[in-house]
């Protein structure tokens, strides 16, 4: 990527105009594109995907150092973001942080195989994504075997990559659940931030519906173990907000097991990940409050959306909004209701389509209150016993619809009355 696009991507961030999560997804789409032959630039990608406003990677392109506003955008939040990237950041050169600036290139390459980080000799990678490797590694010290994820972003380093990797080990390092991968060490060493976590065998869920779908009881089952781990988490103050196939394990037992806190909200805490307006998340399993980027609104609800929407993929084989487009996604999301999972795959069971499809609410309030009320309802009809959830009949979401448009459906009304009016005076004599 050139320097020009490095810096557009580093402000468009630090302005909170773009979230880490949705950088790196664009990122990797626009690898793609390059790879395809196409040549267009990263912030011009950017624009013509819809993850920046016309015109305004030109607007962060010509900007001085000294520039702080962008007035004309209305983007006031702009002002100090961008001072403080332009050098009023004094950080502490001996700090962790400091040092992966410092060692950019070096943390951007994985570790080899065989090397070490730390005290932790490294075996063969068993993991790789966005944000870095995973491997089989071996405490040197205590003769322990664990998973050991090394901070090696795809794509140039932001700061934001560490307080990412911060947040995940702090998350993460509250709890203690059968169904979470736990984390028994984190740190920074040999240029790398590190996480040590629980060697888990099996597959991700992601791969296993790729390769075949679960049965509704496996998908129930699944689902129930999830909400419980998913309770635990909300009661100690951890809110996910990124739950999807690919942040699942299954191990070898058919156990789920939960991972990734990385865009985790903690109680108590604040992080400049979440300015209001910026999105975290995945698009299809957002939440709706998630999708408009109302952060504020985002809680232990959240979850239980976005667990309804793994149910939805592993009843039907699709998660219930999808596209090529993040941004025509995220909108679906918050405007259009999720299809009833019978009419993509008609053997689903009624109690199966009502759990799923409660948890799906667009209202908050509509959604199971609890994700403990979730895992006891999938529990429920894994015994044949009657559920909480009820499906919803035509009527109800004709409501539901009506009011959630109510301008489009006054106009419509307004046009029937127009229509009707003017028959009425072309049908009376002259």
């Amino acid at each position: 990527m050139r320097s020009a696009d490095v810096e557009i991507a580093k402000r468009a961030v630090k302005a909170g105009l773009l979230s880490v999560e949705r950088y790196r997804e664009a990122y990797a789409l626009w690898k793609k594109e390059r790879a395809d032959g196409k040549t267009a630039g990263f912030g011009e990608f950017l624009e013509t995907e819809g993850y920046l406003k016309p015109g305004m990677h030109r607007k962060l392109q010509v900007m001085r150092a000294d520039v702080t506003t962008l007035a004309d955008d209305g983007d006031d939040f702009l002002d100090s973001a961008l001072s403080s990237s332009s050098g009023g950041d004094k950080s502490d050169a001996s700090s962790p942080a400091a040092a992966m600036d410092s060692n950019v290139e070096l943390a951007r390459l994985a570790p080899a195989e065989g090397g070490r980080v730390g005290p932790y000799h490294l075996h063969e990678q068993i993991a790789r994504g966005g944000m870095g490797v995973i491997f089989r590694a071996t405490h040197e010290t205590l003769g322990r075997a664990c998973a050991l994820k090394v901070l090696c972003p795809d794509g140039p380093p932001l700061p934001e990559d560490t307080e990412r990797f911060r947040r995940e080990a702090q998350a993460a390092g509250r709890l203690k659940h059968p169904n979470i991968v736990s984390v028994s060490d984190a740190g920074y060493a040999d240029s790398y931030f590190f996480i040590a976590m629980d060697l888990i065998g099996g597959d991700s869920l992601a791969n296993l519906l790729g390769r075949k779908l679960p049965g509704e009881q496996e998908g129930l089952r699944i689902t129930a173990g999830l909400a419980d781990a998913l309770q635990h988490a909300h009661d100690v103050g951890v809110i996910h907000r990124d739950i999807k196939p690919g942040n699942i394990i299954v191990d070898n037992d058919g156990r789920p097991m939960l991972l990734d806190f990385g865009v985790a909200k903690l109680a108590g805490t604040w992080s400049g990940l979440t300015r209001p307006g910026t999105t975290v998340g995945t698009p299809s399993y957002m939440a709706p409050e998630q999708a408009s980027g109302q952060s504020h609104r985002i809680g232990a609800h959240s979850d239980v959306y976005s667990l309804g929407a793994v149910l939805f993929e592993m009843l039907t084989g699709r998660a219930p909004f999808e596209g090529n487009n993040p941004v025509k996604v995220m909108q679906a999301v918050v405007d259009d209701d999720p299809p009833d999972p019978r009419e993509i795959r008609p053997e689903v069971s009624a109690d199966a389509a009502a759990i799923c499809l409660r948890a799906l609410s667009k209202n908050p309030a509509d959604r199971y209150r609890s994700s403990a009320e979730l895992a006891e309802d999938c529990t429920r009809a894994l015994n044949d016993l009657p559920i909480d959830a009820r499906p919803i009949a035509p009527p109800a979401r004709l409501v539901k619809f009506l009011r959630r448009n109510r301008i489009m459906v006054a106009l419509v009304v307004v046009g029937l009355i127009g229509a009707a009016v003017s028959a009425l005076i072309l049908l009376l004599p002259d």
